[in-house]
């Protein structure tokens, strides 16, 4: 389970499913352990910006999760905001939730 806002991140913190909230949109990722385009496999649904469609990878750097399009670019950047919830922004700057 993840640890309190600024934590640390275990791999195994981040994988199953989530419900991604922004102010304009509200849908899932899901995210496994297989290797895939520089980190781990993650792939969203019925997401209707592009910069959350893009979704296909994430990664653990330092106390926060990056989820990255398939051609490596960054597409949103998390922190533990408590068990099953992670806070952050997508590379346009938008606040996102990922929780469970």
């Amino acid at each position: 389970m993840a640890s309190p806002s600024g934590g640390s991140i275990a791999r195994t913190d981040f994988v199953g499913g989530w419900r991604i909230t922004t102010a304009s949109e509200t849908c899932t990722l899901s995210t496994s352990l297989t290797a895939w385009g520089g980190g781990a496999r993650a792939t969203s649904r019925g997401c209707n910006s592009f910069e959350l469609q893009k979704i296909s990878a994430w990664v653990i750097q330092g106390n926060q999760v990056v989820l990255k399009g398939s051609d490596g670019s960054l597409a949103a950047t998390l922190a533990s905001a408590g068990p099953e919830r992670f806070q952050g922004t997508t590379a346009s700057n938008q606040t996102i939730t990922v929780s469970r």
